[in-house]
Order: structure tokens, then sequence, then C-alpha cells
């Protein structure tokens, strides 16, 4: 099955519609040239000759196949590669239909999962089910399966039946947007936004091809969608046995004349006269010289366009036409016009999936042409050839399919996935896929749908309430179905863009001064929207911070955090007028997903516990680096690092107070080596850039206030030292609010101090609070905010090659991290598709859920007691974006663990073990849920 899935994704993910679109390349005749110079680029492991007997095989295997399934055997000769009959191969083998829903079969989900990455589920969904009617036909086929299909394990599939929770849910992410967005752009070919936003793809592309001839052509992207409109709406009408004109309703008359001097009309009009079609439509329409006729004017109009780029763009004026004109003929509604039967408008098992069954029953009817050897429409199939592979071009820029790493690559798809939804007609119906078709589908108790929070109380109750309508007005959906999801509040973080600025606009301002307002802004309309919100602030449960985490660490967000969990809010009851008392809101942060150095990336989540107080019951989102392996991390970067210097030292002074705190022995070396390192770093960032004389006047100020105040101080000794450990307490403080320690010293005025002003200081960490009064400590953090001079320094990067004792201390502080995260009953939100795609593993077997909770699998105390048992979670981040579904997320967990094979090659876990992890997980998945979950 390997090397079929690397020849469709050759076929249909690598070649470009140019060569088909130009006839180089034909759906019926792969040519041995063209394919071996796709596979030398795309399949470098394969010698030529290896891949021109592949090419042979596979001739033969198809014709196999195409046998095997109508029950014949023939004499015939090897014929030339099909590509359609390469996407049947495959469904056929991993695809099974039951109770009327197609499935994967359970044993080649894995299979499934990467080919699904790669190419659309739809495209192996209909052909499958196409083959499958030719031979058994369906009265009645439907096309409601949900937009990721499960699988045919049982056993699996009644423990998810006894529900799961949802417990990292981008809302704007998890709806179909793929599905979505190019039925949005089939129907709307003259919108200008869609023409910017395409032309913007061409200038960032995020899958790009490999330039494997000189004969190659990667067309702009913008061209190529106006070419797939123009093919969809040409097959639909073949399809329907219609036909329309492209011209401006007008055809020339020399093309029409023999016809009309037939039936004794215009024999005295010049040749050449342009002929209103409609003033003959009703007399000659029905005639079936006229309509072959008009079918041939048709194709020679869509041949045209299709190979006059010019012609294309001035013609969509009149391709638009023929849409609506297609949409007022057949559609059922207004959104797609393949959706032309009522039995396509309309799912009766609880109104799910509707609006996608258009595009489904589309492909569906082609290729059941295609099996059945229509030779009235074999003329076509190359353009339906050409369509499909603009439409993986398109929506390899919408889901994340290129092997990246990173979550900058994730970020760059998930800015761009309401492109084509946000203001039409496919915006409410986005929402109410996300989340409605999303519960409904599968077997949710509880999704936690995330939004970005908003500047004012009125505009997050206006975004809570229209996301409400849209997911919940429809006739078919039910009031309970409020029950099931609610909202958190995710903060945005950025990079502090200052740093980077040779004219600071705020020059002398604290590190992500701009950043920080803003979130104090959002934290004041929350709170103030829960103040005044009556029932609806029941809605939102929770806060979180997301985004690109390098540059924006927790620090930023930490007094908004403590301000808002520990704000107690009551609300009167509007029919009882009794006064209630609001849930406190909970805390999760994403944190560890991305990093520059893996002791970073420990560092945030350090950081985030720390900072924000988190306690028992809150949550990590991702926490990569808590539990990836170490070495296989550094050895991924071939052990350098390139960072900017004031991490890197934050870094080495973390990890060497770490391993102080934990007590860890045998890592003498790495203390000295961060000593030495600690000695060149301090100085090149701090101690250059440091003023003695402004050093004198802190002092002299300091003194001056302390004594003022009667608070005890140790400012009198002018000899100032800057130790390691002294760092690493001024590292303590930076949860603090940075304007406290403004005059280079620890200086608060409490009579002017509101709920915010009280959480700018953090009670909880450090626990020695008169840190915050040790001169060294106060000064070191007041020069970190406001030192221009350090903050550019600091900022230059480095390659850094990272010394193997360093490699060895981390390995030993992330196992001890892991243990102080358990015993604080803090859980991990894992998202297993989502992290495989953005981190350096690639494997669900590698990823780091089974390094934090084993409990079920292991079968041996001392396995058992090897792992801290953390809460964990499974759930599926962005949804849309990663093309999967929760249900899914189990399963390729489930699988993966089956494949894993002990030192003799026998199977490690038993089916039964992981079933009974699975479940573990599951249950405490529904304990962490900000809501409560009642049966």
């Amino acid at each position: 099955m390997d090397n079929i899935r690397n020849v469709i994704k050759i076929l249909f993910r690598y070649r470009t519609p140019a060569e088909v679109l130009s006839g180089e390349a034909k759906y019926n005749d792969v040519r041995r040239e063209s394919f071996i110079q796709l596979a030398n680029a795309y399949m470098p492991q394969y010698s030529n000759n290896e891949i021109e007997n592949m090419l042979r095989f596979l001739g033969s295997e198809f014709e196999w196949h195409n046998n095997k399934i109508r029950g014949q055997v023939t004499d015939r000769k090897q014929r030339a590669v099909n590509v359609f009959d390469a996407i049947l191969l495959f469904a056929d083998n991993v695809l099974v239909e039951e109770n009327g829903t197609p499935l994967c079969r359970y044993e080649n989900l894995l299979r499934w999962r990467d080919m699904i990455i790669a190419l659309e589920e739809d495209l192996f969904i209909t052909s499958f089910l196409a083959q499958k009617d030719l031979l058994h036909p369906e009265i009645h086929r439907q096309f409601f399966w949900p937009p990721v299909i499960g699988h045919n394990n049982k056993s699996l599939n009644r423990l998810m039946a006894q529900g799961v929770a949802e417990n990292h849910f981008h809302l704007k992410g998890s709806a179909p947007l793929f599905h979505l967005s190019w039925i949005s752009m089939m129907n709307h070919v003259q919108n200008q936004d869609f023409r910017r936003t395409l032309e913007g793809y061409d200038d960032r592309r995020l899958h790009m091809k490999t330039n494997y001839s000189y004969q190659y052509a990667d067309p702009s992207l913008y061209i190529s969608y106006l070419q797939a409109a123009l093919i969809r709406l040409y097959l639909f009408a073949c399809l329907q046995k219609d036909s329309f004109v492209l011209r401006g309703g007008y055809i020339k008359f020399a093309r029409i004349k023999p016809f009309l001097q037939e039936t004794g009309g215009l024999e005295d009009t010049a040749d050449g006269q342009m002929v209103k079609l409609e003033d003959y439509w009703e007399r000659i329409r029905p005639r079936s010289a006229y309509r072959k006729l008009e079918m041939e004017i048709m194709q020679e109009d869509v041949v045209c366009l299709l190979h006059d780029t010019h012609e294309l763009r001035f013609r969509l004026g009149d391709i638009q036409t023929n849409i609506e004109l297609m949409t007022e003929k057949y559609a059922v509604g207004q959104l797609d016009y393949t959706i032309c039967h009522n039995s396509l408008a309309r799912n009766y098992d609880r109104g799910l999936n509707e609006v996608i069954s258009g595009e489904r029953w589309f492909l569906y009817e082609i290729f059941k042409r295609i099996y059945s050897g229509d030779r009235k429409f074999k003329e076509n199939l190359n353009w339906f050839y050409a369509y499909l592979l603009i439409k993986e071009d398109i929506r390899s820029e919408l889901i994340q399919s290129n092997d990246n790493v990173g979550f900058c690559n994730f970020l760059l798809y998930q800015n761009r996935k309401e492109a084509f939804i946000e203001n039409t007609p496919f915006e409410p119906i986005y929402l109410r896929m996300a989340v409605r078709d999303t519960i409904l589908n599968q077997h949710i108790k509880k999704l936690e749908a995330r939004i970005t929070p908003k500047n004012t109380p009125e505009q997050l109750r206006d975004a809570i309430r229209k996301n409400d309508h849209a997911i919940l007005n429809k006739e078919t959906c039910k009031e309970s179905l409020k029950d099931h999801f609610f909202y958190v509040c995710h903060f945005i973080k950025d990079k502090d863009e200052e740093l980077d600025k040779e004219d600071r606009s705020y020059e002398f301002a604290c590190r992500h001064y701009r950043k920080r307002m803003e979130i104090k802004c959002q934290a004041h309309a929350i709170l103030e929207f829960r103040r005044t919100s009556g029932r609806l602030a029941e809605r939102l449960r929770g806060i979180d911070a997301s985004s690109e985490e390098i540059g924006c660490r927790p620090e930023v967000f930490a007094q908004a955090f403590r301000f808002l969990k520990t704000q107690s809010v009551e609300r009167k009851d509007e029919m009882t007028s009794e006064i209630c008392k609001l849930p406190d809101l909970c805390i999760t942060y994403h944190v560890g997903e991305d990093f520059l150095d893996l002791t970073d990336g420990l560092r945030a989540i350090d950081e985030a516990v720390s900072f924000l107080n988190m306690r028992c019951g809150d949550r990590l989102g991702h926490a990569l680096a808590l539990g990836i392996d170490v070495e296989e991390w550094y050895e991924s970067k071939s052990g350098y690092v390139l960072i900017p210097q004031i991490d890197y030292l934050d870094n080495l002074v973390w990890l060497y107070s770490k391993i102080r705190k934990y007590r860890l022995t045998g890592l003498e070396d790495t203390l000295r080596y961060i000593e030495k390192r600690y000695d060149e770093y301090f100085r090149m960032i701090y101690l250059n850039h440091m003023s003695e004389g402004h050093l004198s006047v802190v002092f002299r100020d300091a003194i001056e206030y302390y004594n003022k105040k009667g608070i005890q101080h140790n400012y009198s000794n002018k000899q100032c030292v800057f130790s390691i450990n002294t760092y690493y307490d001024s590292w303590k403080l930076r949860g603090d609010d940075p304007m406290y320690f403004q005059n280079g010293y620890f200086k608060i005025d409490s009579s002017v101090k509101t709920e915010w002003d009280e959480s700018g200081i953090n009670k909880v960490f450090p626990e020695n609070y008169r840190i915050r009064y040790n001169p060294e400590a106060s000064y070191l953090y007041h020069t970190y905010h406001f030192n221009e001079q350090v903050k550019k320094e600091g900022n230059q990067r480095k390659e850094i090659k990272i010394n193997p004792c360093i490699i060895k201390a981390v390995k030993v502080v992330q196992k001890r991290m892991q243990w102080v995260i358990a015993q604080k009953g803090i859980g991990i939100e894992t998202n297993p598709s989502s992290n495989a795609l953005i981190g350096t593993f690639k494997r669900y077997d590698k990823h780091p859920i089974l390094n934090w909770y084993n409990n079920g699998l292991a079968l041996g105390a001392s396995e058992l007691y090897e792992v801290p048992q953390l809460q964990v979670s499974i759930n599926t981040d962005d949804q849309g974006v990663f093309a999967t579904y929760i249900e899914n997320e189990y399963a390729y967990l489930a699988l993966a663990l089956e494949k894993m094979r002990d030192k003799n090659g026998n199977p490690k876990y038993s089916r039964t073990l992981i079933y009974q992890w699975l479940d573990n997980v599951r249950k405490m998945g529904l304990t962490q849920s900000f809501e409560e979950i009642t049966e």
C-alpha cells in the first residue's frame, strides 16, 4: 500500500493542472517519461528502473483490481495506467460501508490518515461509493457522512459512545473549512476578496512543488481557481444534459446559419452578424439538432476560456451569470447549485452535513460515469482530472499538509481559515458546523469553544450571542445542545515588535508595553461582561493565551490571569431575583508547544505555572517540551540552537537553579559549565550596558523612599554583586507588573491601588516576598525591562552548540518537572494530530502522552512508577486545519499502540490494555472540563 499511496500523491498532488489542460498529461495514459521525472523528484529512494517497474506493476494491478471487483477475467493486454483506477484501488482497500455510512477499515486507519492529510477524503469516498453502487445499485444514496469519517472498530466505537470531552477546541479553526471554502469559491467567481487572497497565496505558497522538468508550469492560484469554477459549471451542465452560453448571450450567426436556413429563419441576415439567442430560444430549443449544436458551442467556449486566461478573466460576469442561472434552475436553496435535489438539501437525520452534499454528489456522479465506461462522458474526463488537481492545490494552502515543523508554519495556515468564509452566506454555517455538527456527529458531552477576547463587554456579549445564534439557530437543533458547549477566551500572543525596531516609538517602556495595555483592556472587558450580562455570563468559563509563543512569554499575561481568576462575580437571577454566584474562571495556557531550545520550552512551562499561579484543575495546552525525547530533539537540530542571547542566558540560569532546587546529583560538570557561561553572557548583555552613576542614583532614591515609608532595606551597602543566584531571584519577579520597578527598585503607592494594581504583584510566587527589596534583584529586573541597550544586545541572535552536559541535565530536569506538575494536579491538553504536524516527531507512538500517563498500559509496578501519571486529555486543537475529529484522535493513538513492538518483535501492548488506558484518559478528559458534566 505504500507504493500506491506514493503514486496517488504524485498523480493528484504533485502534477500541475497546466500539464493536463495543455494535453501534456492525460488521465488515462500516464506517460513513462513524465512519471519518472515526477517520481525522481518526490521518491528519490527509488532508481529509474524501480520506478519503471512500479509503473508496469501498477498497470497490471489496476487491471487485476478492475477485473476482481466486477467478477470478470479478461485476456486484454495490460493497458496504460489510469489515474482514476489508482484512486479506486486505494479506496477499495481501506474503505467499507456500514449502515449506509462510509468508514475506514480500522487496520488501515493510519494509512488513511497519511493519505487524507495530502488529499481530501471525499475524493476517495465518492470514488468508492460510485463503483459500489454500480455493482449493487442503491435506490437512495445519501451524501451526509461527517466531514471526517470514522472507522469500523466496534469495540473502540462503543468506548467512545460513553462520551468524551473536547477540552481544546478553537472555534474558528474547527469547521470543515476547506469544504465550505471551496463551495463558497465555486459559487462566487466575481468576489474580488477571493482574487486578492489567492494572489497573496501565490506570493507565499505553503506547499511548494518541485520544478521537475523544463516544461514545468505552476500557474497562479487565482487563474487555476477560475478554471476550476468553469470546469465545474460545464461538467454540472453535462450531468444535467443542459447547456449555457458564455459570450454574453450572443453567438456568431455564421455558427448557426445552417440550422436557421433549415428552419426558414433569417435567410437575409449577413454572415458574421451577432444574433440574440433568446429571440429563437422557445421555438428551436427542443430540436435535437440544435441541442447538439448548443452543446458544441458550449464546449468550444469552455476550451477557448481554459486556454485564454485573459478572455477567462474578461468573461467572469458571464460565468457568474450562468452559475446564478443554474442555481435558479436546479438548486434547492441558494448556497450551491450542485445541491440540485431535495434529497441533497435535507438530511432528516438531525440535519447534519447538508451544505457539503452537493459537491459530493457532483464527484460521485462523475465517478459513476468513469467506472461505467460512459463513452459520451469520456471526452470530459481530462477536465475533471484538472479540476481535481486544482482543488488539491488550493486545499494544500488551507489544510496543513506540508512537511514543515513549528508553530509559525501552522500559524500561516491558521490565519487563512476564514479567507473565503468571512462576510459570506457561509459564515453562520461555518460556526454551526464547527460546533453543532461536531458534537452531533460524535459522542461529545462537553466542548470548550475558544474565542478571542474583545475590547469592550458589549463586543464580547455580541460575539457570544452571535455565535450561539449561528450554532443553535436550526429547526432540528434542540435547546439542550446549548448544555454541551461553552466558551473560553484566549488572549493572542504577539512578538514584541519594538525589540526589532531601530526607532522605538515606546522607548524606555517595558517589554511588550503595547501588548500589556491591550491585555489589560480585554481583561477588564471580560470582568465587566461577567458582571453585567446575567445568565449569558455563564457561557464563559475560562481564559487562555494562544498563538505563537516564541517571543511572548507567560510573564506578559501574568497580571491579567491573576486578576481574572481571583474575581468573585455575582448576578441577579432574572426569574427569582435571587443573587447567584458565577463560577470562578478556570485557566489554561498554551505553552511548551514551540521553542527555539528545549530548555526554553521547559522554562516557559515553569513560568506559566509560577507566574499565573496555576493550581489543581488548571491546564497546560500542549506542553510538548515536558515530554518529548530530549536527546532526539537536540539530535534533530544537529546539536545547535539559534536563539536570542538573553533567552540563552535565562535558560542557563534557570537550568542551574533547577538542578540546585531539585538537588540533582551527578551534574557537577553542568553546574561548572553554566557558571562559566553565565559570567560571559551576563557581562556581554548586562554589565557592559549598566551605569554605576545610574545605579548610585537608584540606590539613593530607594534609601530615601524606604526610610520615609519605614521599610527595612539593604540599600546602604553600595557594593553590588550580581551572582547567578541573584539573577535567578530577578527572574522570579518577572510575573510582577514591571511598572512597580520602573524607578530601579520596588515602589508601590498603596493609596491608589485598584483591583488591577493589586494583581500586579504575585503574592504566591516567589514564596519569599522580600526578594523584591533585594537591591540587585530589583535593579536587574528593572534593567531587563527598561534598559534599551540591554534589550538590544539581548535580542541579538546567536548560534549555540549545546554541550552534552546540558542535554544530560535537561533530561533529568524534565523528568523531575513532570512529577512536580503531577503533584500540583495541573492537567495537560494533548492534541495528537496537531502535535505530530507541528512538532518534530511525526508518529503517534512518539507522542509524549505515554511519558506522562501509562496507567492501564503498564503491567509491572516498576514501569508504572517510572511515569508521573499526569492528568491528561485528548483533543483536536484546530480540527478544520488538521482535518480530524476527536474520536479519530483516540483511534490514531490506539492503532499506533497496537503496532508498537518490543525488542523481540512481539506486540508491546494488547488491545485490552490499550482500551483500558484510553478509557482512563477519556474519563480524565471529562473530569477536566471547565463545566461540570451531569449525566
